[in-house]
């Protein structure tokens, strides 16, 4: 076992951290395109929500660009 505050530590707890914020049940919403979590979300011309990951932001913005 590592000693509290040394890199091993820390890389195992970011490992952790990774997983969890990629597990889909941590977010209210899922990214349409890949199903992590999504934090952008956009609306279209019919006022239908559309949720993308920061990975996919920009498909979200070209969404509304498209009007």
């Amino acid at each position: 076992m590592s000693a509290p505050g040394s890199d091993a530590d820390s890389q195992a707890v970011a490992a952790r951290l990774s997983a969890w914020l990629r597990a889909p049940a941590s977010w209210a919403h899922q990214c349409e395109e890949c199903g992590r979590g999504a934090a952008f979300g956009f609306e279209d011309m019919r006022k239908t929500m559309h949720w993308f990951c920061s990975a996919h932001r920009a498909s979200g913005e070209a969404l509304l660009r498209a009007g």
